[in-house]
């Protein structure tokens, strides 16, 4: 891996951050082939809500609302754990977190070749996501004109999940 970093915040912390993390011409090595990524930069503005974004070559996006990087993890694990009875994960006590989050796929090959070669998402998918946790409120929304896992193939796939009380009510087209 190599590249430029130019980094500008006050906290370092990620629940602190605030700021920006600037990448230029970032290059890494697979077995594949290699990787460039021109462009790269999250910005975290903190304040009565809070808002962090994602604009690169990969993906771009935001999370935004009353959240903290830390308390992420363990809200995740609790809301799998809600919805789905056979996932039992150690939850540590943590913070209600609120928030909206969107990401739109741009090149996913950056990352399947890394992480999950077998999965193959298309460009310009987008997930949306909501989570008021404190009222065990979520949606989920996921459109891509296809997904596919090694052999299997979704194409014009539309993931619709909410939770707006104790059952999870899903759709998928």
């Amino acid at each position: 891996i190599s590249g430029n970093v130019e980094i500008n915040s006050v906290g370092i912390s990620p629940d602190q951050f605030d700021g920006s993390i600037t990448v230029k011409d970032l290059v890494y090595c697979s077995e594949r082939r290699d990787y460039t990524i021109d462009r790269f930069r999250i910005t975290a503005l903190r304040g009565e809500t809070s808002r962090i974004t994602l604009d690169s070559d990969v993906a771009s996006g935001y999370v935004e609302g009353n959240f903290k990087v830390s308390e992420l993890v363990p809200s995740f694990a609790k809301i799998a754990a809600n919805v789905v009875p056979s996932y039992k994960p150690e939850i540590r006590a943590h913070e209600p977190q609120a928030f909206a989050m969107r990401l739109d796929v741009l090149d996913f090959s950056y990352f399947s070749e890394i992480f999950v070669p077998e999965l193959s998402v298309a460009a310009m998918t987008r997930i949306s996501l909501e989570v008021d946790e404190e009222n065990s409120d979520l949606t989920l929304n996921m459109f891509s004109d296809s997904v596919r896992y090694e052999e299997t193939v979704l194409r014009g796939m539309v993931l619709d999940a909410r939770r707006p009380d104790q059952s999870i009510y899903l759709t998928l087209s």
